[in-house]
C-alpha cells in the first residue's frame, strides 16, 4: 500500500515554520515563485517510499529527532528551563543529517545513474534501498560526522531562519565548515568538527550560541538557498514571506553563480 511520503524534510520540521494562517510559505526554485501550502503537503510525493520504509524512517530517524528537537525548542522559549545534550542526542542529530543526505535528489540521481540494476527495479524500491542502506552503514552516521559535536543556535536577531528541503546546509566560520540544521525560525542545530573553538569562552566550552546580528542570519539564509539550489533545486521554506521575497531577489541576481554550482550526477 502506497502512502503520501515526505521525500526529505519532515512534517515535524515544516510545522515549526508555519505562518499565522497555518500554512508554510516556500520559494519554489523550479518555478521561481513564492507560494504557501500545508506542512502535510509540502515536499511530498505519493508512493515515493513504501509504507514499510515510512515506518522505518519514522521509528529510527524522524521520531527520535523530533522528540529531542521539541525539548530544545521548548528550552529556547523558556529561559528558566535547563538543556541537557547527552552524546545520544548528538548521534540522533548525526543520523538525521545522514538520512537527509541520502534522501536528497542529488544522491538519488547519482545512485540511479551509477547502478547496473536500478532500471530493473521500481522507483519506489530504488528510493527505499538507497535510504535504507545509507542509514545502515557506519551505524547510520556518515564517517566525516563521527567526531563532530553538536551546538544549539538561538536566533535573537529579529530576522528569521529559513529551512531548505535539504534540511541542512554548510556555512564557514573562521575557515571551518559547520553544518546548520534550522528547526524553527529562531532555532537551529549545528554540527561542528573537534577543532572548532568559537564556542569556547574564557576556557569554557558552551553548547548554546546566541545570534543577535541580522546580517549573520542573512548570510546563513543565503547559504540555505545555495545548498538547496545545488542538491535538489526544489524549495526553501519560511514562516516569513518577506524573507523569501529577499531570497528570490538574491536568486534572480545570482542565477549564473547558482547554476554554476548546481550539482549534477
Amino acid at each position: 500500500m502506497s502512502v503520501n511520503s515526505h521525500i526529505q524534510i519532515t512534517k515535524f520540521i515544516l510545522k515549526q515554520f508555519r505562518s499565522d494562517d497555518g500554512k508554510v510559505w516556500h520559494f519554489d526554485l523550479e518555478e521561481n515563485r513564492i507560494r504557501s501550502c500545508s506542512s502535510a503537503d509540502l515536499g511530498t510525493a505519493y508512493g515515493y517510499y513504501s509504507e514499510k520504509m515510512e515506518t522505518y524512517l519514522n521509528k529510527e530517524i524522524e521520531k527520535p529527532f523530533a522528540d529531542y528537537v521539541a525539548k530544545i525548542i521548548s528550552f529556547t522559549k523558556d529561559s528558566s528551563k535547563s538543556l541537557n545534550l547527552p552524546i545520544k542526542v548528538e548521534d540522533i542529530c548525526k543520523r538525521f543529517v545522514t538520512a537527509a543526505a541520502y534522501r536528497s535528489k542529488f544522491t538519488m540521481d547519482y545512485t540511479f545513474c551509477n547502478s547496473y540494476n536500478a532500471f530493473l527495479l521500481s522507483d519506489q524500491t530504488n528510493h527505499d534501498q538507497t535510504v535504507f542502506f545509507g542509514t545502515q552503514l557506519d551505524n547510520g552516521i556518515l564517517p566525516i560526522l563521527q567526531t563532530y559535536k553538536m551546538l544549539v543556535i538561538i536566533n535573537e536577531s529579529g530576522r528569521e531562519f529559513v529551512v531548505p528541503r535539504n534540511c541542512f546546509y554548510i556555512v564557514s566560520s573562521q575557515g571551518i565548515q559547520c553544518i546548520i540544521m534550522p528547526v524553527s525560525p529562531n532555532c537551529a542545530l549545528e554540527l561542528v568538527p573537534e577543532n572548532y573553538t568559537d564556542n569556547i569562552h574564557d576556557g569554557i566550552e558552551e553548547r548554546v550560541e546566541y545570534i543577535d546580528n541580522p546580517d549573520d542570519v542573512l548570510v546563513m539564509n543565503n547559504c540555505a538557498l545555495q545548498f538547496e539550489y545545488a542538491f535538489n533545486h526544489s524549495f526553501v521554506a519560511s514562516a516569513s514571506r518577506e524573507e523569501l521575497s529577499r531570497l528570490k531577489e538574491y536568486c534572480d541576481a545570482n542565477h549564473e553563480f547558482l547554476e554554476l554550482n548546481k550539482l549534477k550526477e
